[in-house]
């Protein structure tokens, strides 16, 4: 189930209006990421025998984003100048 995606919000996108939303329709699970007027679904793969790979790929997108939350509260990365200083 290899994919690239890029997801940037427009300028449009407010933080306001940020927010995430699970949705299940039809008995399919899919993920809406939703940033007004941007919007992000992350579907199953429609034959039930590749979900284990799906469940996989959502574990780490988990854990990719508790990674990203770790290294983001860290703060800015002082600069090559600013260490210098």
């Amino acid at each position: 189930m290899p994919f690239n995606v890029t997801f940037s919000p427009s300028d449009a996108a407010t933080a306001g209006t940020r927010k995430r939303t699970f949705c299940f329709v039809d008995e399919t699970a899919t993920m809406v990421v939703y940033a007004h007027p941007d919007c992000l679904t992350i579907e199953p793969p429609e034959d039930p025998v590749l979900w284990p790979g799906y469940v996989r790929f959502l574990r780490e997108l988990r854990n990719a984003a508790d990674e990203l939350i770790t290294w983001v509260e860290r703060g800015p990365v002082p600069s090559v100048a600013e260490q210098g200083e």
